[in-house]
């Protein structure tokens, strides 16, 4: 009750055990945009975190404390909550809890092995950030060696299709 800022009483969760997300994403599917009765979340709704900005500013938090984690299942979980904020959230609501840093912060993490996922994230940062931070150029940078390995492995593919046609004619 003391705390005017609900959001930091959940920032308090995670200086205790930064790992509190691991509990909301094995009790949660990914098609929910509110995975109903997952701690962190009920918290939240008990806090008073109710309206659509503050659910993002939860979805973000989590996010952001998930990729500090070092296994895929973190990463994953930092994704599903990205994929909510970009699939769910209005523009004045991704501009208000800034939702496209963390996006951006996971397309760039070389841990995140997804790369159609990375390339909507990145698209994503790429449309609602700000250019305060100098962010632009990076995300450009990243989309254009997301492009290049794309089309590498395009051409590899591309490479395998015709050695496996010109043995079965060769023979």
């Amino acid at each position: 009750r003391r705390e005017n800022d609900k959001i930091q009483v959940l920032r308090w969760v995670f200086e205790v055990n930064p790992q509190a997300y691991k509990n909301l994403a094995s009790h949660s599917r990914i098609d929910l945009p509110r995975p109903p009765g997952t701690t962190l979340f009920r918290l939240a709704q008990l806090l008073g975190l109710v309206s659509d900005v503050q659910r993002a500013s939860v979805r973000v938090l989590i996010a952001e404390y998930a990729m500090k984690g070092s296994t895929k299942f973190d990463l994953d979980v930092a994704y599903r909550m990205c994929n909510h904020l970009l699939r769910d959230s209005s523009s004045d609501i991704i501009k208000t809890v800034q939702a496209w840093r963390v996006c951006a912060s996971l397309a760039t993490d070389s841990r995140f092995t997804d790369f159609q996922a990375r390339r909507e994230l990145c698209s994503f940062a790429l449309l609602h950030c700000h250019d305060d931070d100098g962010c632009v150029e990076n995300l450009i940078e990243m989309w254009r060696e997301m492009d290049m390995l794309r089309d590498m492995e395009h051409g590899i593919q591309v490479s395998k299709t015709l050695s496996t046609t010109r043995t079965t004619y060769d023979q």
